[in-house]
């Protein structure tokens, strides 16, 4: 779980007297002074399988879920998959007498966030 809670103050001297004099009291104008505040909650869920065959072809499956505070009520939720296939080939072919490891590789995962 992620909470995340931000208090701004901001003051601009919007014209100074004498230039390069960096003070409030330098002002020309009336010092402008703003404040804001922000939080943000994310709740996670986060899933993990690996499956393998005869020690020579793998599968490796993850999942993660997302729900922000940042996005509209009964559309905050994201997912986030991913799956990676690999295989020894080294154990499944025969290879020249140099190659003593050879793997295959190949992976798909999809990312994203909700707004800052």
């Amino acid at each position: 779980q992620l909470h995340q809670k931000q208090d701004f103050t901001k003051s601009v001297a919007p014209q100074w007297i004498n230039p390069g004099v960096y003070s409030f009291n330098n002002s020309r104008q009336a010092v402008q002074v703003s404040s804001n505040n922000s939080e943000k909650r994310i709740n996670s869920l986060y899933g993990y399988a690996r499956f393998g065959y005869d020690n020579v072809l793998f599968m490796d499956i993850t999942g993660r879920n997302d729900w922000s505070s940042t996005l509209p009520e009964g559309n905050n939720s994201y997912f986030y998959p991913s799956v990676t296939l690999s295989a020894i080939a080294s154990d499944m072919f025969n290879m020249p007498d140099w190659v003593t490891f050879a793997k295959v590789r190949a992976a798909y995962a999809e990312v994203g966030n909700d707004t800052d």
